[in-house]
């Protein structure tokens, strides 16, 4: 793994050495972690230290988010280390490497100030509008290297991004919302599924959206396709968020550490978050007692992240921006740190994240993802709107 070629294409990289190579040394003793570094996460710096006999010097050294996921080349024999002359490494630039030269050396100085990774964000310009919460940009990680049962749902390889500031929804689209949109001029490209009549308890009577208010109006909106959720945040002033924007929002915004769920580490419940409403492989869902059918927005008040986003662990899940393609795929190895995206002309499939009120409560983790038919309309997926934010100086 630490010397798997994840350039795709975007750097000449040897092919890697048949026995694994120190990484990290301790008194001559090899402690490099049998798992790490993973490369997309981690900045491999090499340095040349000239070293006079007797003398008590330091080397400074800055190691830029820019080089993350960009290995060391070692020269053309690996197998005997850094190569005088050939060996290379990132220092500033995103996907470039340089010849390692001498660093310059000093007196032993104070010792460096303490990390400050955990503090790290970029505030938005502004207050947010009412229903909207602001997103402060930073540095996450996108993806998880934790088990996942579904072989449809690949987190990895894990990523370093950089999210700037944005502003979100508190909520999902409701059919309230939607149906004013309607009438201050919004023309939806597709239609969306509607239900004359009460919520039923099969996938067919379970669109929450009517051409009359039957009571619904404070429930998300699903039965909508990806066409006419990106139009409708168009309308709004936004656009749907990218799986980077999301899954930050999600897991560490408003927080000092990241959780694993929307709303905590603390496993769901049927109380805490929607899901598990439905039958699925002729079992019946864990929650299913309590209706098979999606539920109003305020209906799980726990499901909340920091920032006080609701129902991104469960109700429905939302579509995103991004084209659905593993995280390994070229379309996410040419993806800058910055503001990464995976944009696919006409794509098979669209990305959709958080769990919703069919789905069992292994797919409610942050990180899980999967795709789906852009022109699809199912009664599980909705979507909420970003909107772009300028970053407080």
């Amino acid at each position: 793994e630490r010397f798997a070629d994840w350039s795709f294409g975007n750097l000449a990289t040897p092919a890697p050495p048949v026995a694994p190579l120190a990484r990290l040394v301790v008194d001559g003793v090899d402690r490099t972690p049998r798992d790490e570094p993973l490369p997309l996460v981690t900045v491999d710096r090499l340095l040349r230290v000239p070293i006079e006999a007797g003398e008590v010097q330091q080397v400074e050294v800055v190691l830029h988010a820019a080089c993350a996921g960009t290995m060391a080349y070692f020269g053309e024999a690996p197998e005997r280390g850094p190569q005088r002359g050939e060996a290379q490494s990132c220092v500033d630039l995103e996907k470039q490497r340089v010849l390692v030269e001498p660093s310059p050396t000093g007196p032993r100085g104070p010792d460096p100030a303490l990390s400050r990774s955990d503090t790290f964000d970029l505030p938005c310009a502004a207050p947010p509008a009412p229903g909207r919460a602001c997103i402060p940009g930073g540095a996450t990680i996108l993806g998880s290297s934790a088990v996942f049962l579904v072989p449809d749902l690949p987190p990895v390889p894990e990523r370093l991004t950089v999210v700037p500031p944005f502003y979100i929804d508190l909520d999902e689209v409701t059919v309230g919302r939607y149906r004013q949109a309607l009438a201050d001029g919004f023309v939806a490209p597709t239609i969306v599924g509607t239900h004359q009549g009460p919520l039923g308890d099969t996938i067919a009577t379970t669109c929450t959206f009517s051409t009359s208010d039957l009571g619904r109006e404070g429930y998300a909106l699903n039965c909508v396709d990806w066409i006419t959720a990106e139009a409708f945040c168009a309308f709004a002033g936004g656009r749907l968020p990218s799986e980077a924007e999301w899954e930050h929002a999600a897991t560490l915004a408003g927080g000092d550490r990241r959780s694993i769920y929307p709303y905590g580490d603390e496993a769901p419940t049927c109380e805490r978050a929607v899901h598990g409403r439905f039958p699925l492989a002729n079992s019946p869902g864990v929650c299913e007692h309590l209706g098979r059918h999606p539920e109003p927005i305020d209906a799980a008040p726990d499901d909340v992240t920091a920032q006080g986003l609701r129902g991104m662990a469960g109700g429905l899940s939302e579509w995103q921006r991004d084209a659905y393609a593993p995280y390994d795929d070229a379309c996410w190895a040419a993806s800058p740190i910055a503001a990464p995206s995976c944009d696919v002309a006409s794509p098979a499939r669209r990305s959709v994240r958080g769990g919703n009120w069919v789905a069992p409560s292994t797919l409610l983790p942050s990180a899980s993802r999967t795709g789906a038919d852009p022109a699809g309309h199912a009664s599980f997926i909705g979507f909420r709107c970003v909107y772009p934010a300028e970053a407080s100086p």
